[in-house]
């Protein structure tokens, strides 16, 4: 069968009042996501990539179907580092200055514009080490807070930091506007200084166990983000028992991307396997919080695109100079015209881009379309895609890892199934709902 005759031309055999009808249907269902909802509609109908982008780009001269709202945003204050991690996505770490407040504050204008009638909005600090920008969140931060309130918008401010620099000061004054602080610590001395070092060389983790102890002092939250290096795979439960002795109560832990994984990508989700059945069965460690267990969880809803994360969608990333990109991973590329997309002074530039980001579906992704998983996976990272193939859009080999996270979420969902069926069951069960509030809360 020939491309035309599976896939016919609904604009030229369709009058425009019934693609109206059928726009009009799947905006009812989808409302919050009215753009990429007819995008989907249309590209399920058989319409071209590029003709669906004309529609929903403005349909016979009518008012174009809005992209989504911009509800968060990376600002990444600068690009300097004070650590020398081997794995980190940011490619290069210049010493020139970080973002002004100028800056930042234009970001905040374009966050007040872009996220329009959605009240809740978020601004997560990224680096470089985002804590060498101090003297900048101590004038950006009741700046920020102020000029969002004026404009009615409810806004939760998140960091990611190494936490060397964390003392008595930083911790206190994080802790006063609010900052919810998630430390990169990758498990125990032995591996977190594997990695996770000076420029000299020397390892980070007795200076960063002093500054959670500051941060301890002044707000209850303690957050970590595990990095795992295929060498450290088969100790993750080790290495989450270590932290959670240290009172860290959020674990974001994920597999070092860009790296090999062949020989040891199994070994490490038999560790995500063992760290769930220490959560569900060890005194206490149901209070914790993994979020690969949270997504788990998560009821799974039908959604309008099939592709990527919410950068470029909700989410956007703002580099020192004020540039807008996906995601803070993007601009650690550092690549002249990746997936670029503008200012914040100027607004949105590329809406090409933009639309490729919001509405990108399987049927675009022809490598993708043997793959048993392609209608759940969510295509892989951008950053990691570029690195690997060239093309942010087309997966490499981070596929086999997607496939096992996948398979692990699978697994976790039966044991929860498993032990509700087991009555009479001495051992704990499936976590009550009070727990699982505590799982569903975000960091």
């Amino acid at each position: 069968m020939s491309g035309s005759e599976k896939h016919p031309d609904p604009i030229r055999e369709n009058s425009s009042s019934s693609l109206e009808r059928v726009l009009a249907g799947h905006l009812r269902v989808y409302p919050k996501d009215r753009f990429e909802a007819g995008y989907y509609a249309l590209r399920s109908m058989g319409v071209s990539r590029k003709q669906a982008l004309e529609v929903v780009c403005g349909f016979k001269g009518k008012k174009p179907l809005p992209f989504p709202p911009v509800t968060h945003m990376e600002l990444f204050l600068t690009r300097a580092c004070n650590l020398a991690c081997p794995y980190c996505f940011v490619r290069e770490k210049p010493s020139s200055p970080g973002m002004s407040l100028e800056t930042a504050m234009e970001a905040v204008k374009f966050l007040v514009k872009e996220s329009r009638g959605v009240r809740k909005v978020g601004i997560t600090f990224m680096g470089g080490e985002p804590l060498l920008a101090f003297p900048l969140l101590k004038e950006f931060l009741p700046r920020a807070r102020r000029r969002l309130e004026e404009a009615g918008k409810e806004v939760r401010f998140d960091m990611t930091t190494n936490g060397v620099l964390l003392d008595e000061e930083t911790s206190r004054f994080l802790a006063e506007w609010d900052v919810h602080v998630l430390v990169s610590l990758d498990g125990g001395p032995e591996t977190h200084d594997r990695y996770r070092v000076f420029p000299s060389g020397k390892g980070s983790f007795q200076r960063v166990r002093e500054g959670l102890e500051a941060l301890r002092r002044h707000q209850p939250y303690l957050g970590a983000k595990m990095t795992v290096m295929p060498s450290e795979a088969g100790k993750l439960l080790q290495n989450v028992e270590i932290l959670a002795e240290m009172g860290i109560k959020h674990f974001i832990v994920g597999p070092a991307t860009g790296v090999p994984w062949e020989e040891k990508a199994e070994i490490l989700y038999r560790g995500f396997r063992r760290v769930f059945e220490w959560w569900r069965s060890h005194p206490g460690a149901r209070k914790l919080s993994f979020q690969f267990i949270r997504e788990a969880l998560k009821p799974r809803k039908r959604r309008p695109h099939g592709w990527g994360c919410r950068a470029g969608r909700h989410g956007l990333a703002v580099d020192p100079d004020g540039n807008l990109s996906p995601c803070s991973k993007i601009l650690g590329l550092r690549e002249k015209g990746i997936l670029w997309l503008g200012s914040v002074r100027e607004g949105f530039q590329d809406l090409e881009v933009r639309a490729r980001l919001c509405g990108f579906l399987p049927a675009d992704r022809p490598a993708c379309w043997n793959c048993a998983h392609q209608n759940r996976c969510m295509g892989g990272c951008y950053a990691v895609n570029f690195e690997a193939t060239g093309d942010p859009f087309l997966p490499g080999r981070e596929c086999r890892m997607t496939a096992l996270s996948l398979e692990l979420s699978r697994w976790i969902r039966g044991r929860i199934r498993e032990g509700r069926g087991k009555a009479g069951r001495k051992e704990p069960g499936p976590p009550s709902q009070a727990e699982v509030e505590i799982v569903e809360e975000k960091p």
